[in-house]
């Protein structure tokens, strides 16, 4: 119940962080349409998963508003019955959820120890790449252009790091791959 209060603020959250892209008034209404849309599903997993990466691994899940359930099997934190639905319901809907989630991106992102930054590339990744394929052409155009420099300006973070080029083609590829595994 308490996360359905939330869901408006988390869902403006995204249409304002989408506006604040400078490319955004470029897109079409419909394609704008699209892409929030997939902003809204694809931030509902990876914001959850980079917040319990960072504060509540390995024993809670953290939800985008803060809310949080216990990872074990013998506690009942933030599974307790509420009004609108059971305990037991809400472990056969969120559970099985939840694993998929731990064991897909929070423990490959908990691997390559991801940091922020990277996590604001792979969020802007899985935002286009989930809607690349919906857009029209001149969308797909500047979101393609839009990854390039992406990819270019992440690149330059590293060599600004001083990594060699292998660590850096290694990072850069398992953040690639991560964006799969949240498709």
């Amino acid at each position: 119940m308490e996360i359905r209060r939330e869901t408006r603020s988390m869902i403006l959250l995204t249409f304002e962080w989408l506006r604040g892209w400078p490319y955004f008034s470029q897109f079409s209404t419909a394609d704008k349409k699209i892409l929030f849309r997939r902003c809204v599903l694809y931030h509902t997993i990876i914001d959850p998963a980079y917040l319990t990466l960072k504060i509540g691994y390995p024993n809670k899940f953290i939800m985008s508003n803060g809310m949080y359930v216990s990872m074990s099997e013998t506690s009942e934190t933030g599974w307790e019955d509420e009004n609108e639905i059971t305990s037991e319901i809400k472990k056969m809907i969120y559970m099985p959820l939840m694993h998929r989630v731990i064991n897909e991106i929070i423990k490959p992102m908990k691997e390559i120890n991801l940091t922020s930054l990277e996590y604001c590339v792979l969020k802007a990744l899985i935002s286009w790449k989930g809607s690349f394929h919906l857009v029209s052409p001149n969308s797909k155009e500047i979101l393609k252009r839009e990854m390039d420099v992406l990819f270019a300006s992440l690149h330059h973070h590293y060599v600004k790091q001083q990594m060699n080029e292998s660590v850096i083609a290694e990072r850069m590829g398992n953040i690639v791959l991560l964006v799969s595994n949240v498709f």
